[in-house]
């Protein structure tokens, strides 16, 4: 750090603020001056019409199958992947007392294996496809998703739904998941 000399800087001899001007850029912004930060917007919002935007969105259409179960889905022509996705309402929200914590345990240990496959195998399945498996509880759903190459949706779905059908709870690993949630617990306290 350079020495102050009565208000400058000892190595060039010139006025502190003329020095940090040139340091910073030639519209260094002193006491007084505008917040540069506000050059392009304001801090007071504007209303914004998004629909130009929004009406490039695809569609998105939900079919009831006869089951009950509903089905939402968007056709994007310019992409080759496809994101499959479950979206159960059981999230914090539903939960009593007793059963805190369930819906978030759910989603850690059904990755840990099926009747059909092991973790090895479902990791391995889903990385020789280029897919990623993923999930996540929020406060008023779980979502279990995979993201697949269009040409995989059918094995996509085979293993999103061996997961959510057919996961074993075998008692090592909710012991280890339980410790895994525990230690994500402190970390947000």
């Amino acid at each position: 750090m350079l020495p102050l000399v009565a208000g400058k800087l000892a190595r060039w001899g010139q006025p502190l603020g003329t020095a940090a001007a040139r340091a910073f850029a030639s519209d260094a912004v002193t006491v007084g001056q505008q917040n540069p930060f506000l050059r392009f917007s304001s801090p007071i919002p504007k209303d914004i019409d998004h629909s130009p935007l929004l009406s490039t969105l695809p569609e998105t259409k939900v079919t009831t199958l006869p089951n009950g179960l509903r089905v939402a889905s968007e056709h994007l022509p310019f992409t080759e992947t496809t994101t499959l996705g479950v979206w159960i309402n059981s999230g914090s929200r539903f939960e009593t007392d007793e059963t805190n914590g369930a819906a978030h345990f759910l989603e850690h240990i059904l990755f840990k294996g099926t009747k059909k496959r092991s973790v090895k195998e479902l990791e391995v399945e889903v990385e020789n496809m280029g897919g990623q498996l993923n999930a996540y509880t929020g406060r008023e759903q779980t979502a279990y998703y995979a993201k697949v190459l269009g040409k995989d949706v059918g094995k996509g779905m085979d293993i999103l739904s061996d997961i959510l059908l057919n996961s074993n709870l075998d008692e090592r690993a909710i012991n280890r998941e339980r410790d895994v949630i525990l230690r994500e617990m402190e970390e947000v306290r």
